[in-house]
């Protein structure tokens, strides 16, 4: 209501959790916790178009808002949304229905940050006693509790995809950015997915704060070793959020914020890493020399970076060349088989051919 209030820019700049572009330097004031419970309406999607959307009849979902887990040192979530806050299991349960009812759709997108193994359980459960036959994604954290019994009563459940943040495999790197995951549970769970069908996309960071090189070639080799094993992988150099706890202590890792110059690459935080550390331009050119010239030479398997071409423009890489992956679909077995031309340097999709 207030940006749509709003009569000019520097008056948009003043609202609170809002990031504005002006002339490519964007613009973030404060960010603005919210902790309100969740009682919204059941999604109403009657004035869309499902039907004429590649992905076929796509719903959204969202049953909870921040993360359960919330201790992630770099996710400017953990301070937007200081409270966990869920719908209650009737609430929730009554929105599959009736989006089920209403609408008859062939794939619901859950949106939460991350859903607990104990909401994936009780809700795989309902799906199961009432028959529905929609496929579902959904983002999960690696984690004990995601046993093979869950993970087996979602996949009958109906799940195709499921969204995991790897980030690294180091232990010193897991520990500065507070992921809460360990290497034999990630190993682990991508095996029971494996072994049931499940669809895995998961993401890596390089140039987290203090990540010497060595120290991300653990991770770029491990991605690289166990990349046949996901569907889908994002490698993403680390970007510094304005409000995450490393913005916030930056003594405490070593690292200096340079708040004069522009924010960079949407709403990101210029910064200087530790002495011994991968410096953001040096993490962008090893992801470039590492991760993209082996996929390269895997045109099966599809990797995408948002943010590798801003780099480009800096100079760092060669021209971007094109190469074609051919998939059983980028979500699904449902979809037409289809030949995908990506840039090796940005993971667009350029075009889709039947």
């Amino acid at each position: 209501v207030e940006v749509l209030k709003a009569k000019s820019l520097e008056e948009l700049k003043m609202i609170p959790s809002t990031y504005v572009n002006i002339n490519g330097i964007i613009n973030s004031p404060e960010v603005k916790s919210v902790d309100a419970p969740i009682d919204n309406p059941t999604p109403d999607f009657s004035d869309l178009p499902i039907e004429k959307y590649i992905l076929p009849r796509p719903l959204s979902l969202q049953i909870t808002k921040g993360c359960y887990w919330n201790k992630c040192t770099f996710c400017v979530h953990t301070f937007a949304n200081k409270s966990y806050r869920k719908r209650t299991y009737e609430d929730y349960i009554r929105d599959i229905d009736t989006l089920v009812e209403k609408y008859n759709p062939m794939t619901i997108v859950f949106t939460d940050l991350s859903h607990s193994p104990k909401i994936l359980s009780d809700m795989s459960d309902w799906i199961i006693e009432k028959g529905y036959r929609f496929r579902w994604f959904v983002f999960v954290r690696f984690e004990d509790a995601l046993s093979f019994e869950i993970l087996e009563k979602m996949k009958k459940a109906g799940c195709e995809r499921i969204f995991f943040g790897l980030e690294s495999v180091n232990e010193k790197t897991l520990q500065t950015i507070n992921k809460g995951h360990k290497l034999s549970t990630v190993n682990r769970i991508i095996e029971d997915c494996n072994k049931l069908g499940l669809g895995m996309l998961a993401t890596v960071m390089i140039g987290i704060p203090g990540e010497t090189k060595e120290e991300a070639m653990t991770t770029i080799n491990y991605v690289i070793e166990n990349a046949e094993k996901f569907s889908e992988l994002m490698a993403e150099v680390f970007r510094m959020e304005k409000d995450t706890h490393l913005y916030n202590n930056p003594e405490k890792y070593g690292i200096v914020i340079d708040k004069k110059k522009p924010k960079r690459f949407d709403n990101c935080i210029s910064f200087t890493n530790t002495p011994d550390a991968l410096q953001t331009m040096d993490a962008y050119k090893l992801v470039n020399e590492t991760i993209y010239s082996y996929f390269e030479n895997k045109p099966n398997l599809i990797v995408k970076n948002k943010s590798i071409n801003q780099a480009k423009m800096a100079g760092t890489f060669a021209e971007p060349s094109l190469f074609t992956a051919s998939c059983e679909s980028l979500f699904g077995k449902y979809d037409k088989k289809v030949s995908v031309k990506l840039k090796s340097t940005g993971g667009e999709i350029l075009e889709i051919v039947e």
